[in-house]
């Protein structure tokens, strides 16, 4: 509404300024004698020459050439003023429909800003939420990390463990080997000595741990002797 009250206003100044400006009117000259007619001063104005018998009858046809040469003159100015008009109402137009894209435009922008600022929360949010993944993101990788420390760390002490108890395995292998060699010995020196001599391939393996007479009593002289059958086998080993 603003918009239009000035555009009047400017109109009205524009139609104000086309206004036509009143022209002086042309000095008549008086004649006492009817010779000629006086041709008003009025430029672009062509007359054809008459005569007048009255002087007064000169006068009202020089009124009515000038009244004629305004009303032309006026006709002249209301065109132009009329193609003033009309070259104002396509500016109002130009302006009115410049307007509205204006208006649209800034309809746009303000969307499109709103847009932005919803699309900078969302960034914003996201950034925050993808902040809060990550942390916890690295939380979990470190504990896994200790986890799998922690993992190895127990690997190490199992396979030191393993080795330890292969180790004592095989010290135990050993040791069961060392005593069957001695129970062999002492098996071949006792069938050595008895008068049936048997094959030590042909015997059972329940044989195997089997102590003959002679050798049980030999061990008990030697449980009394010695002090048991501890002290037989280290004698025997040392032998």
């Amino acid at each position: 509404m603003k918009q239009t009250k000035t555009s009047r206003k400017r109109s009205n100044a524009v139609v104000e300024q086309t206004e036509i400006a009143p022209r002086p009117l042309p000095q008549l000259s008086v004649q006492t004698a009817p010779v000629r007619e006086v041709i008003p001063t009025i430029p672009g104005h062509v007359v054809h020459q008459r005569s007048f018998s009255d002087q007064l009858d000169y006068q009202l046809w020089n009124m009515g050439q000038i009244i004629n040469i305004c009303r032309a003159d006026r006709n002249t100015r209301f065109q132009d003023l009329s193609r003033e008009r009309e070259a104002r109402s396509g500016l109002e137009q130009t302006m009115s429909r410049l307007q509205e894209e204006l208006s649209s435009t800034t309809s746009k922008h303000l969307g499109l800003h709103d847009q932005y600022c919803l699309l900078g929360k969302k960034y914003d949010e996201l950034q925050s939420s993808s902040n809060l993944v990550n942390a916890e993101l690295h939380r979990e990788l470190s504990a896994a990390k200790d986890l799998l420390e922690r993992q190895r760390e127990r690997i190490h002490a199992c396979e030191m463990d393993l080795r330890q108890f292969q180790r004592k395995v095989d010290d135990q292998a050993q040791l069961v080997k060392t005593q069957e060699d001695i129970i062999k010995d002492l098996y071949a020196r006792d069938q050595g000595r008895t008068p049936h001599f048997r094959d030590l391939v042909t015997l059972p393996k329940a044989d195997f741990f089997s102590v003959s007479p002679k050798m049980e009593e030999e061990l008990g002289q030697s449980r009394e002797g010695n002090g048991g059958p501890e002290h037989v086998a280290k004698r025997q080993r040392s032998q």
